[in-house]
């Protein structure tokens, strides 16, 4: 699939499943994007569709520009970015943004009322927080985290590094409910119970790290563009 071509899948996906209007919807992902961006916006596509099919939740396309312009950087909440507002019968459980560095685990038992420096965030791809999230959301606020390659990675570094994101999200515990009902997952090992996923290209991390993600809570799912 060319590039062109995986963009209107996106595009296509948004209008359907996100509220975009026609306008939104084909405007959005405008312009060139480095192939990463452009695998994060089709996973967030993907996101978005199983929260709506599987979950049966009711997700809606917010911005004051026809473009979904994706952050270069990581950093906190921005709300002059597009994002996706996600309701469960008609009330607003939480929202969808990209880019978004968390306040670790850590930094707040630390009682640190905003982080100082760079080891008390950490970036993820997309992430959905609580609706009245704002800056850089604490862990407690993170109820779906998701890291996204779409190159082949380095298998065991990726891994620790998804493992590092776990500890700073939450403590291993006895499987608790999460926020879902069937999507990302009903049940989690973690405390607070926040969904962490892993998208790829390379189908060997959803092979081979399957015993650490289903002991820690993590999953690693393969998802080409095709």
């Amino acid at each position: 699939m060319t590039p062109d071509q995986a963009k209107k899948r996106i595009a296509g996906i948004f209008k359907k499943f996100a509220a975009a209007s026609k306008a939104h919807a084909q405007g959005a992902l405008a312009g060139n994007l480095a192939a990463g961006k452009l695998y994060e916006a089709w996973v967030l596509a993907h996101v978005i569709q199983d929260l709506t099919l599987t979950e049966k939740l009711k997700v809606s396309f917010i911005s004051t520009s026809k473009t979904l312009r994706f952050k270069s950087s990581p950093g906190p909440i921005n709300a002059s970015y597009p994002h996706f507002d996600v309701f469960s019968n008609g009330i607003l459980i939480g929202k969808i943004w990209t880019d978004v560095s968390f306040q670790s685990l850590s930094s707040v038992k630390a009682r640190n009322l905003t982080p100082a420096t760079l080891g008390e965030t950490h970036e993820l791809d997309i992430v959905m927080c609580l609706p009245n999230s704002s800056g850089y959301p604490q862990y407690t606020e993170i109820l779906i985290g998701v890291e996204c390659k779409h190159w082949k990675v380095d298998v065991k570094g990726m891994l620790r590094q998804m493992l590092g994101v776990r500890r700073e999200l939450s403590l291993l515990s006895r499987p608790r409910p999460t926020n879902f009902k069937h999507w990302p997952r009903s049940r989690v090992p973690a405390e607070p119970p926040s969904c962490l996923l892993f998208y790829s290209v390379n189908p060997g991390a959803a092979k081979d790290w399957q015993v650490p993600g289903d002991y820690f809570g993590i999953d690693f799912m393969h998802l080409p563009i095709i």
